[in-house]
């Protein structure tokens, strides 16, 4: 079963994520996509806003601990207040909605 691991962050560290993380073996997908927000973990540089990024990692349900724990390894998500991690349980796939 897969599973669908988001993170909302600065968009220099969700590129740190995407840089470090694009190799690893334990993630079938990875997306990073750009934008502002005004979140308090993203440096305001356009008044209200800063830009971020949000990174959508789809892994075996197995794996999901191992690579969480990466990437709030990479973020700091331990020190400080730097970004949203998220884990959404059960991608139902092609092949399991056939069956139904």
């Amino acid at each position: 079963m897969l599973v669908e691991i988001g993170s909302i962050t600065s968009l220099d560290i969700g590129q740190e994520i995407y840089e470090t993380l694009s190799d690893d073996d334990e993630i079938e997908l990875l997306f990073l996509e750009k934008g502002r927000s005004d979140a308090p973990f993203v440096e305001k540089q356009f008044g209200e806003f800063g830009e971020a990024a949000v990174i959508t990692l789809i892994v075996k349900e197995e794996k999901q601990e191992s690579v969480s724990g990466k990437i709030c390894e990479i973020v700091g998500f331990d020190k400080a207040e730097k970004g949203i991690i998220l884990v959404n349980k059960k991608i139902t796939e092609k092949a399991d909605i056939l069956k139904s």
